[in-house]
């Protein structure tokens, strides 16, 4: 199917939730570590980053700008009248 997996069938997904349930508390067997592979494939991922990096300066936007004649109790340095958040 093109690399898609299919839905699971009632009877897998029932299938797939027994075994979980039965090997709670323990490590799964061979057989039922074979029957959820065959059920769910593992997938792939793409090897590559989808995004290439980015190695340069990243730009900082103001979001909020409080100045203390606005903001009466805001306490900022000696000689400060203005708190930026960016």
């Amino acid at each position: 199917m093109d690399g898609i997996n299919p839905a699971l069938s009632p009877a897998d997904l029932r299938l797939e939730r027994r075994i979980f349930a039965a090997s709670h508390g323990r490590d799964m067997t061979a057989e039922e570590r074979e029957t959820l592979e065959r059920i769910r494939p593992p997938r792939t991922y793409p090897v590559r980053l989808a995004v290439q990096s980015y190695d340069g300066p990243i730009a900082m936007l103001p979001v909020a700008q409080l100045y203390v004649r606005d903001v009466p109790d805001l306490r900022p340095p000696e000689g400060k009248d203005l708190l930026q958040v960016l």
